[in-house]
């Protein structure tokens, strides 16, 4: 099927639902990942499809152009320099000579620019506070004058600004990442901010408060709560946004949870934190090591484990696109793409129960379009950088994903 062949060789896909009735969903896992799988989901580039490079900028120092927004009002480049705490601004109108036209110093609202995001000619910007566990502000400018309009107070360490597909609201991830010594951890949020009045931005936040004291039943889930002492909204951190083509629901990525949340825009609520599992590398390969060469150096030794390891996706940058139907959400974890089969209630190929309300029907495809079986993986390892080992005699029930995309219709 055409809505396939998006997704390349090695892509894993979660299925999401909404029939977990405490809003802690489990890894909705099948059973081994085969070599056949693997092949279903390929799929040759187009040759229609050709990248040319233009040219390059070079920022002054490193970290000087982590995240770009272009603007197509003004036809401006806006990078977020968090190392000189400054937004650099370029114009594009000719993409292969691009030209510096200005530096907005944004010192004066915290320590460092982390991300900026543009819509129909508004820039919104990220700036975390003096302290990275403060309270962090988003600034508002104009992208054609340059002038600052508006700015609003967010959650700690906002990580990552977004608009909505509307451009009628911002959402920020606040990561809300404790101090060096763990003294001060403060909780990770997700600002919506209204801005039908540009001039006057209304922030409320979804939190993670109503997880507090379901640490146990989270971890069971196979989501990673870690901290020292710290509570379920405290230890989740935020990472990265993208919505659905409607705008009223976003998706979020809790990186060092191995989560993604699930947030109603309208009430500005987490409705679900969903676990994304482990991946088997007893079938998914993997080099473990850069010590196994030469002289204890680096080598290539990519393969598979048999041995009970299990490894961590904790996404980092998501995405989402619409392509014949399903919508669709691209996570890129830390080494690898992992692309999220979002489910709509009422839009499966198979019938349904005709007396079914459609909160029926979208857990109808769920467990159609599932094949679970469950292996397990130990609990009593350690985690080294997202893969966890331990004795094999001592084990819980895990669900090992494979592809899905080709039952994603």
């Amino acid at each position: 099927m055409r809505r396939c062949s998006l997704l390349a060789v090695g892509i894993t896909v979660s299925v999401l639902s909404g029939c977990k009735p405490d809003d802690v969903v489990q890894p909705h896992t099948v059973a081994q990942t085969s070599r056949a799988d693997l092949a279903d989901v390929s799929d040759p580039t187009p040759s229609t499809i050709a990248l040319e490079h233009l040219t390059s900028l070079a920022g002054p120092g490193p970290v000087a152009a982590e995240i770009t927004t272009f603007d197509r009002v003004s036809q401006r480049l806006f990078v977020a320099n968090a190392t000189f705490r400054t937004m650099d601004v370029y114009d594009m109108k000719d993409p292969a000579a691009p030209g510096k036209l200005a530096t907005i110093d944004l010192s004066s609202f915290g320590s460092s620019v982390n991300s900026v995001a543009a819509y129909g000619g508004v820039v919104a910007v990220a700036v975390q506070g003096p302290l990275k566990t403060d309270a962090g502000t988003i600034v508002f400018y104009r992208a054609t004058t340059l002038q600052q309009v508006s700015s609003v107070t967010v959650g700690a360490l906002p990580d990552m600004v977004a608009f909505t597909p509307d451009g009628k609201t911002v959402l920020v991830a606040n990561e809300g990442e404790p101090n060096d010594a763990y003294t001060i951890d403060p909780e990770g949020s997700v600002s919506v901010i209204d801005i039908h009045n540009i001039n006057a931005p209304l922030a409320r936040t979804a939190s993670f408060v109503r997880y507090n004291g379901k640490e146990d039943d989270l971890r069971a889930a196979g989501i990673r709560i870690f901290g020292p002492n710290a509570s379920a909204a405290q230890d989740f951190e935020p990472e990265y946004i993208t919505t659905d083509a409607s705008g009223r629901t976003a998706y979020v990525t809790l990186q060092e949870n191995n989560a993604i949340a699930i947030v109603d825009l309208a009430s500005a609520s987490v409705q679900q934190v969903v676990s994304l599992g482990y991946k088997d590398h007893s079938v998914v390969p993997l080099d473990v090591s850069d010590r196994d060469g030469p002289g204890n150096g680096p080598a290539i030794n990519i393969r598979t484990w048999p041995v009970p390891l299990f490894g961590m996706y904790q996404p980092d940058g998501i995405a989402s696109y619409t392509v014949g139907g399903p919508h669709v959400s691209r996570d890129g974890e830390r080494g690898r793409l992992a692309v999220m089969g979002w489910l709509h209630r009422g839009r499966s190929r198979e019938r349904a129960p005709a007396s079914a309300q459609p909160e029926h029907l979208h857990q109808h495809r769920v467990r159609r379009v599932m094949h679970q079986q469950c292996a397990s993986w130990p609990t009593d390892g350690h985690v080294h950088d997202g893969v966890e080992s331990g004795n094999e005699s001592v084990r819980r029930p895990l669900c090992v994903r494979r592809p899905l995309v080709q039952h994603l219709g």
